[in-house]
């Protein structure tokens, strides 16, 4: 009976201790621009921008009567889209959300000022390459009457400043995300999603008072000998910890790269245009990335209790041989 007991209790344990640590860290992410800006690293969300830039801006040179490839924009759009700027737009945007979120506000300003600034004094350096480099950004045919290739990259270089005059001087991240809708239902609303942030707090603190009880319960049932109270507790903090990293494991590793290649093949197959292909599988593997650092904050933390655990098991084993 004690056996069946410690089993259940072992059980409820694992349930508990799994939902602790992984919402946990789900929340540590959300709330961290750091670890956000990282995720986009890895994902190489830039890169992806910097890919359908190219495409769309290829797209737009060639209708003007360029003849020149995305891949051969790429290095001078790449050199536009710096690492350094993609990083400090994806913090302040995500700042001004997390802002929001903390403050109670239904409105997370994000300034876009330094932003349009930084594009047109970029703008104007890349039409200052393509007019020396005219072969390399419209290609051979396009740059044979040079009068006519300087009078293409004017346009184009009007029509960026252009685009960039309409930027509004400051965008609102929560108006911008809630405009995104499936089935007519908006996908994000700000004060939902801070009713969610609240659920997933108190679950998290839920998880741990079940992981403190459970603990205490296992030990109260296997009282009268300190070997199996060590053993009982050590076999259950083992196996949690051993459960929640085959989870993270899986989630982070075989699981996540065939969903990613699944949708890729997918949207090769759809009506989307290059360019939205491109930003939609960056997306992907954005979201794969945050998982993935998401879930990855208490890896160390849960292996390390995983360890102790085992030792308490050891000790339990050893003392409870040498009792007999």
């Amino acid at each position: 009976m004690r056996d069946l007991v410690t089993g259940l209790l072992s059980l409820l344990f694992i349930a508990a201790f799994f939902v602790f640590f992984f919402v946990g860290s789900l929340l540590q992410f959300a709330g961290d621009s750091d670890q956000v800006v990282e995720a986009a690293r890895v994902a190489d969300s830039r890169g992806a921008l910097v890919d359908a830039v190219s495409e769309l801006a290829a797209r737009e040179v060639n209708q003007g009567g360029g003849r020149v490839a995305a891949a051969g924009l790429r290095p001078a759009i790449a050199d536009v889209v710096t690492q350094a700027w993609f990083d400090a737009t994806v913090r302040g945007a995500h700042g001004a959300l997390v802002e929001a979120l903390e403050e109670g506000a239904t409105t997370a300003v994000f300034d876009l000022r330094p932003v349009a600034s930084e594009l047109g004094r970029a703008v104007d350096a890349l039409a200052r390459r393509a007019d020396t480099q005219c072969e390399r950004f419209l290609g051979d045919a396009a740059c044979a009457n040079r009068e006519a290739a300087s009078e293409v990259i004017a346009l184009q270089r009007f029509r960026a400043h252009n685009a960039i005059a309409r930027l509004p001087l400051r965008v609102d991240v929560v108006d911008l995300l809630g405009r995104a809708s499936s089935g007519g239902q908006r996908l994000f609303e700000i004060e939902r999603v801070r009713r969610r942030l609240g659920d997933l707090r108190a679950l998290r603190w839920l998880g741990l008072a079940f992981v403190v009880g459970c603990l205490a319960l296992i030990a109260f049932v296997n009282l009268g000998s300190g070997p199996r109270v060590l053993g009982a507790c050590g076999s259950a903090v083992v196996a949690a910890a051993v459960v929640y990293l085959a989870v993270v494991y899986i989630a982070r590793g075989p699981l996540g790269d065939r969903a990613i290649d699944e949708l890729s093949a997918w949207r090769a197959q759809s009506d989307l245009d290059v360019p939205a292909q491109i930003l939609a599988t960056g997306a992907d593997r954005f979201a794969l990335a945050s998982v993935e650092a998401a879930t990855g904050g208490s890896t160390g933390t849960v292996a390390l209790l995983g360890a102790l655990g085992f030792g308490l098991g050891v000790i339990g084993f050893v003392t409870g041989r040498s009792e007999r």
